[in-house]
């Protein structure tokens, strides 16, 4: 299970904005022309911006919110086995 939450905490690290060096988010290469879609757009942007932020959810670094998520996206059982699931994502995520 801790290699799992580990994956988690450097997926997030490599999603975090503001981090040098850090993938680019999906979308932010779009060319809008549309006055409206592009608020819209900024708007999208600054949304998930926010929740990708660590700071603005202090309860992700809680283990138990951890466990949680690992047990709501199946990757984890009720006795805190690794599931199938789990195990698939982490290989690829090694692969990528």
């Amino acid at each position: 299970m801790q290699k799992i939450i580990d994956e988690i905490d450097n997926m997030a690290a490599n999603w975090d904005s503001t981090k040098k060096g850090s993938m680019k988010l999906p979308g932010q290469d779009i060319q809008v022309n549309d006055v409206e879609m592009f608020q819209k757009l900024l708007h999208l942007n600054d949304f998930r911006n926010f929740l990708i932020n660590d700071t603005n959810f202090r309860c992700r670094q809680c283990p138990l919110f951890r466990e949680h998520l690992l047990r709501r996206l199946n990757y984890i059982d009720d006795s805190n086995l690794v599931s199938l699931k789990g195990r698939v994502a982490c290989e690829i995520h090694h692969q990528v």
